[in-house]
C-alpha cells in the first residue's frame, strides 16, 4: 500500500520504491517477533524459500534503472490484480492444522511442491527488486496454493522472509540514490505502529474475512496503478 500511496501524493515512483523497502524491512520485524510468539511462522521453510526469494531481489534491483516510470507502474498493477484473480478463484485445501508450526519439517512437503514453491518465490524475488515492494501478495499465495499452508501460517511466514527480501535489496536501493531519510524516517514511525496492530488482528482474525479483505485491498491498489501507468 505504500508505494501507491506515496504515488497519489506526487512523490517519484523510485523515491517511493526505496521507501517500501525500508518499510518493508520494519513491518517484517515487527510482526515476526508477534507471530513467532504465537507459533505461527514457519522459520525452516521460510529461510529454505528465502534463498530463491534472494537471488531473484538482487537481480531485480540491479535491473531497475534500465526501465521506465511508465512500464513499472502498469507492471506493478498487472501482478496486483493477477494475485488478487488467484487468490479469488483459487480453493484452499490445508492439509495442516493452524497450529503445531514447531513440529513441520520440510519433508513434509514433496520435493515438487517444494521446487515449483522455490521457483516462484525466486519470480516474487524478482518483482520485489524491480518494484521495491515485499511481494508479500506472491508469497502468500504461494504458500498458501503450492504448499497448502493454512493461510494464517502462509502470512506470518511471508511477513518474516519479506524482511529479509526487503534488507537484500536495499543496499541496491542506496547505490542508486533512491532512498531519501527525511521520507522515510516518518514512514518507518508510521509502519511500525501499523505492523504491530495488523499482528495482533492477524492472529486474532477469522481466516475467511482476513481473505476476503486482503483481496479487496490488492484489488484496489491494482486498479489504482493501472490508471495512473495508463495516464502517465
Amino acid at each position: 500500500m505504500v508505494i501507491p500511496i506515496l504515488c497519489f501524493l506526487k512523490f517519484d515512483l523510485h523515491f517511493a520504491m526505496g521507501t517500501g523497502l525500508a518499510i518493508g524491512v520494519t513491518n517484517s520485524l515487527v510482526g515476526t517477533a508477534l507471530f513467532k510468539r504465537d507459533q505461527l511462522t514457519y522459520i525452516k521453510l521460510g529461510m529454505f524459500l528465502e534463498t530463491g526469494i534472494a537471488i531473484g531481489a538482487i537481480l531485480g534491483a540491479l535491473a531497475v534503472t534500465y526501465f521506465s516510470i511508465k512500464f513499472l507502474t502498469m507492471l506493478f498493477g498487472l501482478i496486483l490484480l493477477l494475485t488478487t484473480f488467484f487468490s479469488f478463484y483459487t480453493s484452499k485445501k490445508s492439509n495442516f492444522t493452524e497450529v503445531a508450526i514447531p513440529n513441520f519439517n520440510l519433508l513434509n512437503f514433496s520435493k515438487a511442491r517444494l521446487a515449483l514453491s522455490w521457483l516462484l518465490m525466486s519470480i516474487a524475488g524478482a518483482l520485489s527488486g524491480l518494484l521495491g515492494i515485499g511481494s508479500g501478495a506472491l508469497k502468500v499465495l504461494g504458500m498458501d496454493m503450492i504448499l497448502k499452508l493454512p493461510y494464517k501460517v502462509s502470512t506470518s511466514t511471508s511477513t518474516f522472509m519479506i524482511g529479509i527480501t526487503s534488507a537484500t535489496t536495499l543496499g541496491v536501493y542506496m547505490s542508486h540514490g533512491y532512498i531519501k531519510l527525511p521520507l522515510v524516517a516518518p514512514a518507518i514511525i508510521g509502519t511500525a505502529l501499523g505492523g504491530y496492530i495488523g499482528a495482533v488482528m492477524l492472529v486474532k482474525g477469522k481466516t475467511d474475512k482476513l481473505r476476503i479483505l486482503f483481496n479487496f485491498v490488492v484489488l484496489g491498489l491494482a486498479c489504482k496503478m493501472l490508471y495512473q501507468g495508463f495516464t502517465l
